[in-house]
């Protein structure tokens, strides 16, 4: 608890620190710092509509919305830094729109970049099944359904065992059935399966 609160003290003197830094950085260069608060308006919204925790849509759109702004930011330099001038730039809409289009573009490309991720991941995902299901399929065939899993088939396997203890003593049509199942679906060691499954995941990774 103690190591909990002094993580978060010293984050909440980071942030601080920044702030500071940010003001007087601003006060210093006050026309750049203008230019770069209207230019990348949509990067601090998308910083704050943004809730993910690594925030890689609002780093996709400050990254082109900055880069667009640049281009202006540099011009303001060569001619001095003048706060006239920063007002002049930003007073165009043209240059507006521009600097908006960058962050439009950051944007589109988050959710490209989204989509296409998550279908290659679906489609690798898809395929790990399949393969998992075959693998599976071949364990039954192998051991018999009691290695499915299901609870169907160890109930199964359970009635099976009850009515051959539960059969006469002459009766031996019951244990001759009995006996040829289990040369048909013979139930698996612990280390049997155990191997198999090693097997599995080592040809998977592989």
């Amino acid at each position: 608890m103690a190591k909990a609160d002094k993580a978060q003290k010293k984050g909440n003197g980071g942030k601080i620190f920044f702030v500071l830094m940010a003001i007087i950085c601003s006060l210093i260069a006050l026309p750049s710092t203008i230019l770069l608060a209207i230019g990348c308006l949509p990067s601090i919204v998308a910083f704050f509509v943004d809730r993910t925790k690594l925030k890689a849509r609002a780093i996709s759109v400050a990254a082109l919305n900055l880069a667009a702004c640049s281009f202006y930011l540099l011009t303001l330099w060569s001619r001095g830094d003048e706060l006239f001038f920063a007002l002049e730039l930003v007073a165009d809409p043209v240059n507006v729109i521009v600097m908006y289009t960058g962050a439009a573009a950051g944007y589109g490309v988050d959710w490209f970049l989204s989509g296409a991720v998550s279908q290659i991941l679906y489609a690798k995902a898809k395929s790990r099944q399949q393969t998992i299901q075959k693998r599976q399929k071949e364990l039954i065939q192998r051991w018999g359904r009691v290695v499915s899993g299901k609870k169907q088939d160890l109930e199964g396997e359970g009635n099976v065992s009850d009515a051959d203890e539960g059969a006469p003593e002459g009766d031996t049509s019951s244990g001759s059935k009995r006996k040829g199942g289990d040369k048909a679906e013979q139930t698996p060691s612990k280390a049997a399966l155990q191997q198999e499954m090693k097997d599995t995941f080592a040809s998977e990774e592989g």
